[in-house]
């Protein structure tokens, strides 16, 4: 009885991870991907009915854990919040966004390939997406602070669809660019200073000191329930 080779999953995932990363969906190769991994298109198609289902493999769990985060945000935004959570959802600090790129580090390569190597895929507006869904809560969360006078600057949503399309853009260009984690954090504070929601929605500065201290706390918490 002949006992299969168990090595040839990671094998394939691995060669095909690079291959993506290097040549991007559409001109990847499953040729060069079977030759490299030294395993034969049989063996490969046994596996995955084809190059995208390949390509799925490796970036599903991924695309799946951000969307959850954002799935989550989207709940949050539907109920009423606090005036603390109304001030800190938009304060933007270098500890916070420095959570946020921990985390997505620990994905970086899928990630990578969603951003970089999806045309042609069912991920190819993966990242036009993030941002649609963003600005869907962050309106429902203005819509909350405004009515409660938190905020002062009237926005229309279409603005803020514009300006949460930008926050993505910042967010997912340090990984297009394959950036250090060292070069991420140099990079942090600038994304602060530009990306300054308090200033541009007219937040009073006494509110932001009132919960400042406390805004490093949330984003712990809601790493632990396992929600990001």
């Amino acid at each position: 009885m002949s006992v299969s080779d168990k090595s040839i999953d990671g094998r394939l995932m691995e060669c095909a991870r690079k291959e993506f990363l290097e040549k991007g969906f559409e001109k990847a190769s499953l040729r060069n991907i079977c030759r490299t991994a030294n395993v034969t298109t049989g063996a490969l198609y046994k596996r995955f009915k084809g190059k995208e289902e390949l390509f799925s493999a490796i970036v599903e769990d991924t695309a799946d854990f951000i969307n959850e985060c954002l799935r989550y945000k989207d709940e949050l935004s539907m109920q009423p919040q606090s005036e603390e959570f109304l001030v800190n959802c938009w304060h933007m600090s270098d500890e916070v966004m420095l959570y946020w790129f921990k985390v997505i580090m620990e994905h970086k390569e899928p990630f990578t390939m969603l951003l970089r190597c999806s045309s042609g895929t069912k991920y190819q507006d993966f990242e036009h997406e993030l941002a649609t869904k963003m600005s869907e809560s962050n309106y429902r969360f203005y819509l909350q602070a405004y009515e409660r006078g938190i905020t002062r600057k009237k926005i229309t949503k279409t603005d803020l669809h514009i300006l949460d399309a930008a926050y993505w853009k910042v967010v997912c260009e340090p990984f297009v660019h394959d950036y250090s984690w060292d070069e991420i954090v140099t990079l942090t504070s600038n994304i602060c200073s530009f990306m300054d929601y308090c200033k541009l929605l007219e937040i009073d500065k006494g509110l932001i000191r009132k919960y400042a201290m406390t805004q490093e706390k949330i984003i712990k918490d809601i790493l632990m329930e396992g929600h990001i």
